[in-house]
C-alpha cells in the first residue's frame, strides 16, 4: 500500500518531505539540500545503508548494483535479453539474485572471495551444503577468487580475477552494504567496529 506525503500531513499530522536530502545536522537543527532549516527537539537517525562497491577499475554499461526493490524490477527487464550473468559476492543478496536468474534460464557465474557462500553467517559444514545445492541448481561457483577489474569489450563485460577471466553479458555487484553514517559523524557520535553507530546496551 502506498501513502502520499499529503496523506501523512492531513491524516497523521506528519510533515513528510520527499526528494529532499539532509546535508547538515547540528544539535538542534538540520539543513537540507533545498536550503530548508528544520529545528528539532528529538532526532532519529534512520539513514539506512548503501551498497559496497569494490575499489577496483570498473567500466561498461552492463554493471549493476541492487540497492532498492525498484532496482530489481528495472534489472529484470534489462537482463531479459541477456544469457550469461555474473554475480560478484556470495552473500544473501547474491544468492537471491542467482536463484531468480536461474529460474529464468540464465547462465550464472557467482564469484566470491570466501571458500563457501554465506561465510559470515554459516559455519563451514552448512556452507558446503549450500555450495552443493547451488551447483545442483546450475550455478557456476568460482570461490576463493578476488575480482581485480571489470572491463568492457564490445557488448560484453570481462571480469578479471586472481584466478581467471570470465566473459559475460552483465555483472551484478552484491558485495554487501555499509551504514550511512555521515550525519552521525557530523554530530560526533561514536562509530563502532562494524562501521555503524555505537549503541549502549540497556
Amino acid at each position: 500500500m502506498h501513502y502520499t506525503p499529503d496523506y501523512f500531513r492531513k491524516e497523521r499530522g506528519i510533515d513528510v518531505r520527499t526528494n529532499e536530502t539532509v546535508v547538515e545536522v547540528d544539535w538542534n537543527y538540520v539543513v537540507t539540500d533545498r536550503g530548508s532549516k528544520v529545528e528539532w527537539d528529538y532526532l532519529v537517525l534512520a539513514t539506512g545503508a548503501s551498497p559496497v562497491i569494490p575499489n577496483i577499475p570498473i567500466e561498461g554499461n552492463n554493471v549493476f548494483v541492487i540497492h532498492h526493490p525498484a532496482d530489481a524490477v528495472r534489472l529484470r527487464e534489462i537482463l531479459e535479453s541477456m544469457s550469461t550473468v555474473s554475480i560478484i559476492g556470495t552473500g544473501y543478496i547474491g544468492l537471491e539474485v542467482a536463484e531468480a536468474l536461474r529460474f529464468r534460464g540464465k547462465d550464472v557465474i557467482m564469484i566470491g572471495r570466501s571458500s563457501y557462500p554465506l561465510r559470515k553467517s554459516l559455519d563451514e559444514d552448512v556452507g558446503r551444503i549450500i555450495t552443493n545445492e547451488l551447483i545442483k541448481y546450475g550455478v557456476k561457483l568460482r570461490l576463493n577468487e578476488r575480482v581485480l577489474e571489470i572491463n568492457n569489450r564490445g557488448n560484453k563485460q570481462v571480469i578479471i580475477t586472481d584466478g581467471g577471466k570470465y566473459v559475460v553479458d552483465a555483472v551484478i555487484i552484491a558485495t554487501g552494504i555499509k551504514p550511512n553514517i555521515e550525519l552521525a559523524r557530523q554530530l560526533g557520535l561514536r562509530i563502532g567496529e562494524t562501521g555503524a553507530v555505537w549503541l549502549m546496551s540497556t
